[in-house]
């Protein structure tokens, strides 16, 4: 079985085609709608990643980068967690209106853990609290 979605990523007008984030396996399988749009969340994913760290290879300070968190599975959810709680959106201001307060509680204030907070602020290039 064989399962893809393509990585596109936009720059200055142009659609630039990266590859493709793929699942392969031996054993034929039927790929549901459900998971092609789990597999295309994840496409998404890794194109946003790579547009972060482009920006921050570059030094800039860009407000307007957004990270998205998207939430753990628990106990008792289905096993697509962004059916019941949608994903958290946290740009660099959001970040820096915090700075006055201690992570653990800055955290618990976006809903998020404190492991999460501070890959936040790598990935939008705050180095220290």
């Amino acid at each position: 079985s064989y399962a893809g979605a393509p990585l596109l990523y936009e720059r200055n007008g142009k659609t630039y085609k990266l590859g493709t984030l793929c699942v392969i396996d031996a054993t034929p399988r039927e790929v549901t709608s459900e998971q092609i749009s789990l597999l295309e969340t994840m496409a998404k994913l890794v194109v946003a990643e790579i547009e972060i760290r482009e920006k921050n290879s570059k030094g800039t300070k860009d407000a307007s980068v957004k990270v998205h968190l998207f939430p753990r599975r628990k106990a008792g959810d289905s096993i697509f967690p962004e059916k019941g709680r949608l994903p958290v959106k946290v740009d660099r201001e959001t970040v820096e209106s915090m700075f006055g307060v201690a992570q653990p509680d800055a955290a618990r204030a976006l809903g998020i853990s404190l492991t999460s907070l501070k890959q936040v602020c790598r990935k939008l290039g705050i180095q220290r609290w």
